[in-house]
């Protein structure tokens, strides 16, 4: 009977001390959770920058493009030698003018990126000083949301150049 009284006892101990209690399941599953959530939003976050990363990327390499085409103009434009173009008294009789009209001629058309589109803009900046041969232009590249009519929603790169046509370097 002592041995059937000490096995009882001994066995209900160990039903004690076996599992965990619902208080320990509970904070468990709170620190898993915690991390999960963590996690995620670090995840999300990283997706987040990688996609503005290959947005701004994409923009960027738009703008290149735009100035290489800009550039093979003014090296090959068809604009000749002009004496008056070179002793010009104002912005809309020199070089950097008669490089502007062919620029114009021109327009880039939107782009579609990742659901959205993308919108080239160029700006020109009339220089006044003299001798009025070098263009400069601005260029930015924003987001644009369709509807009835395209708004803007937000600028993503931009980049500025000047650059002169290679007929206004034979000017005396």
């Amino acid at each position: 009977m002592l041995k059937l009284k000490t096995f009882i006892s001994k066995s209900k101990v160990l039903q004690k001390e076996q599992g965990f209690t619902m208080f320990e399941v509970l904070v468990g599953t709170l620190i898993a959770s915690a991390f999960v959530t963590i996690s995620m939003q670090a995840l999300i976050i990283a997706t987040m920058a990688r996609v503005k990363a290959q947005e701004k990327q994409a923009a960027s390499q738009w703008i290149q493009e735009e100035i290489e085409t800009v550039k093979f103009l003014a090296d090959n434009s068809a604009i000749s030698l002009d004496n008056s173009k070179c002793l010009a008294d104002s912005y809309s009789k020199g070089y950097a003018q008669a490089l502007k009209d062919e620029v114009v001629k021109q327009i880039p058309n939107d782009r579609p990126f990742l659901g959205f589109n993308l919108r080239l803009n160029r700006s020109y900046i009339d220089d006044n000083n003299v001798p009025y041969k070098i263009l400069k232009i601005k260029y930015a590249v924003q987001t644009v949301k369709d509807g009835k009519e395209k708004e803007i929603v937000n600028e993503i790169a931009e980049d500025y150049i000047e650059l002169m046509p290679n007929v206004a370097l034979l000017c005396p």
